[in-house]
C-alpha cells in the first residue's frame, strides 16, 4: 500500500468534476517526493528504496518491459515512466505548492473537458494536462473557459482530426486570446463566479446521474448528461456568454452603451438609463446571477447583460475611457 497511488486519466474527468481515480503502483513511497533513482539499478531504480513486495513487482515488470519494448526505444522503465519529467514535476509540486495549491486538469483531445482535482496527492497521467492555480477564483475561471462551447468553437478549427475526433487540444488551446487570470479585471471575475456556480451544479448533477443509474454510469454517459445540463442551466449559459465575450465572440455593444454629459459623471451607461456598464460588471463580478440582476433592476433586459460583457472585453473597463469606439452623445 505504501506504493499505491491514485491516478487521474482522461477517463476520470468530466466537465467541472473529477471522477473516481484509478490506482497505480509506482516505484516510490507515498509521502516521499524523490524517486529512488539509480542508473545502475533494475529499470533505473534503487531497490533498497522499495518495500519487499514492490521490489519483486518492479523487477518482474522491468523484465517484461525490456523483453517487449520497441527496438528503437532506448529508455529504461523509469525513463519511460518519467519521460520529460512528467512524474517528477508532479512530485516537485506536491513537495512545495503553497503559492499555487490547486490543480485544474484538462483532456488532450475531443471536446475540451476540465476539472479541479480535489486531492493534491493524486497523480496525473501523461494524456491529461494540468495547470496550477493560486486560488479557487483562478481555478473556476479556467474551468469556465475550458469547458465552454465558446472555446470549443474557437479552437476546433485549429485541432487535428483523428480517428476518434479532434485531438491535440493542448497544442492549440493557448493560441487563443485567453489572458492570465487577473482578479482586478471584472470580466475575469464574472467568469470565475459563473464557473463556480457551474461547478457546484455539475457536482449535484453528477450525484443525480449516479443515483439514477445505480452507480453504473460510464464516463461517456456522465459527460453527455453534464453537457446537456450545462446547455440548459442558467449557470452554464452565463459562463458561455462571458467566455464568448472574452474570446471576441460577443455581441455588438455600439448603440447600446451611451455616454451623456452630466449623466453618471459621463460614464458609459446602458441605453441612456442611469445604470453604467461598470455597475453591471461589478454586480456580476461579485457573484450576482443574471436572474437576480434582472429581478432587482427591472429597467435592464437580458440583452443588456450580453452588451456589458462584450463592452468589458473590448475596453477592459478603462477608467479614462480613452479607447472608446463610439461617439459621445
Amino acid at each position: 500500500d505504501a506504493h499505491l497511488f491514485e491516478v487521474h486519466l482522461g477517463e476520470t474527468v468530466a466537465p467541472y468534476v473529477a471522477l473516481t481515480p484509478l490506482k497505480a503502483l509506482l516505484p516510490l513511497r507515498r509521502g516521499e517526493y524523490a524517486i529512488p533513482a539509480d542508473e545502475n539499478g533494475p529499470g533505473g531504480i534503487r531497490l533498497g528504496g522499495l518495500a519487499r513486495g514492490m521490489r519483486r513487482r518492479w523487477q518482474t515488470i522491468n523484465r517484461w518491459w525490456e523483453e517487449n519494448k520497441a527496438p528503437v526505444n532506448k529508455l529504461n522503465l523509469l525513463g519511460q515512466i518519467n519521460y520529460l519529467n512528467k512524474l517528477s514535476s508532479q512530485l516537485n509540486w506536491q513537495r512545495a505548492h503553497d503559492e499555487r495549491p490547486l490543480r485544474v486538469v484538462y483532456t488532450a483531445g475531443g471536446e475540451p473537458t476540465a476539472a479541479l482535482l480535489p486531492d493534491d496527492s493524486a497523480l496525473v497521467d501523461e494524456r491529461l494536462y494540468w495547470i496550477t492555480c493560486k486560488d479557487a477564483d483562478e481555478a473556476n475561471y479556467l474551468l469556465g473557459i475550458i469547458n465552454s462551447n465558446a472555446l470549443y468553437t474557437a479552437v476546433q478549427p485549429l485541432m487535428n482530426k483523428g480517428q476518434y475526433g479532434a485531438r491535440d487540444l493542448h497544442k492549440h488551446l493557448w493560441k487563443l486570446p485567453i489572458p492570465e487570470f487577473d482578479p482586478r479585471q471584472k470580466l475575469h471575475m464574472v467568469i470565475a463566479k459563473a464557473g463556480e456556480r457551474a461547478a457546484a451544479g455539475a457536482a449535484q448533477k453528477l450525484a443525480e446521474v449516479r443515483e439514477r443509474r445505480g452507480g453504473q454510469a460510464s464516463v461517456t454517459i456522465i459527460r453527455r448528461e453534464l453537457r446537456a445540463w450545462l446547455r440548459s442551466a442558467a449557470a452554464g449559459k452565463e459562463v458561455e456568454a462571458a467566455v464568448a465575450a472574452l474570446l471576441g465572440q460577443g455581441v455588438d455593444y455600439r448603440g447600446t452603451i451611451t455616454i451623456e454629459e452630466g449623466k453618471r459623471f459621463g460614464k458609459p451607461c446602458i441605453r441612456g438609463i442611469r445604470m453604467t456598464a461598470q455597475d453591471v460588471m461589478e454586480y456580476l463580478a461579485g457573484g450576482e446571477t443574471w436572474a437576480s440582476m434582472l429581478y432587482h433592476f427591472p429597467n435592464l433586459v437580458e440583452q443588456d447583460l450580453y452588451v456589458c460583457l462584450s463592452f468589458a472585453a473590448a475596453e477592459q473597463m478603462d477608467d479614462d475611457y480613452s479607447r472608446l469606439r463610439y461617439a459621445v452623445i
